[in-house]
């Protein structure tokens, strides 16, 4: 994940001031773990009244993998901070100039989305799926 704090930086600098090497991550929710080690569960976190919302992101071509991208972080809102200490750069749908827009007005972008316009769902859905001893098995 590329950070906040690092984007400046002569890692991600190249990718983050070239407008064409950012990108949109589109989401509907995203998950953390919370609980204890070995009874971790999914907490499912979404943007109130959007069914897709858009991570600011970063993304370059590799010959070894195809295409890479990153999601920008910033550290948590204190109401999510319990849950994770960094969360996503989440755009508002009329800041998708993310895109196109010079380093300086996509630096502004970088910022903590409104904590009360995000839905957190705590679920007792373990984080680690269990391998089911059912179906075909391998020799």
């Amino acid at each position: 994940m590329a950070q906040d704090d690092n984007l400046l930086t002569p890692f991600w600098k190249h990718w983050f001031a070239t407008p064409a090497q950012r990108c949109l991550i589109p989401f509907t929710a995203f998950a953390e773990a919370e609980g204890p080690k070995g009874k971790m569960t999914r907490t499912w976190i979404s943007v109130e009244d959007q069914p897709t919302a858009a991570w600011a992101g970063l993304w370059r071509p590799s010959d070894e993998w195809g295409d890479c991208y990153t999601g920008v972080m910033v550290d948590a809102t204190e109401e999510l901070f319990d849950i994770h200490d960094r969360m996503p750069v989440i755009l508002h749908p009329d800041e998708h100039a993310w895109v196109n827009c010079p380093d300086e007005d996509a630096l502004a972008l970088v910022r903590k989305y409104p904590a009360g316009r995000l839905v957190v769902d705590r679920t007792e859905e373990s984080w680690f799926k269990r391998k089911s001893n059912e179906g075909p098995t391998l020799i």
